[in-house]
């Protein structure tokens, strides 16, 4: 007698489905390794403008942003220019800002007060605030969220 293996088709389908499992949870764990590599490098490359300045610390009162900033250099000054700040809802669209005076000139590890109008504020909305400053003619932005009460 002649007898042939046969494999049933549902020993196929079976096989296929495992095989299947197995390479989507490989292609899974490699592409959530890769985003935690490329997120920590990403995390370990400094904005340039902080190490010349920070943000450390936001008011507001009814339309009014104070916003203290620290010259973290200890040769020379920094500016805050008139103009060139970015504010916005952190979910939303953002707009320029101007200070409400003229440009601030802060002195080496000093801090000074740059006060920005800001028309559409509301409380309990967290904002980005993104100040430009000058450093020997160069322009940096340093960001900080700030929720507003």
């Amino acid at each position: 007698m002649n007898r042939k293996c046969e494999v049933s088709v549902t020993v196929v389908i079976l096989l296929l489905l495992v095989v299947v499992v197995f390479g989507g949870a490989t292609l899974y764990i490699w592409y959530t390794n890769y985003l935690s590599e490329a997120e920590a490098h990403v995390e370990e490359t400094p904005t340039p403008g902080t190490e010349m300045a920070s943000i450390i610390n936001i008011g507001n009162d009814n339309n009014t942003f104070y916003v203290t900033i620290r010259n973290n250099n200890a040769r020379d000054d920094i500016t805050v220019p008139v103009a060139g700040h970015v504010i916005g809802p952190k979910e939303g669209a953002s707009q320029p800002c101007s200070l409400t005076g003229a440009a601030v000139i802060i002195q080496p590890r000093e801090s000074g007060v740059a006060e920005i109008v800001f028309n559409d504020l509301r409380k309990g909305v967290t904002y980005y605030i993104v100040i430009e400053i000058k450093y020997d003619g160069t322009p940096y932005a340093i960001m900080q969220l700030y929720t507003a009460v």
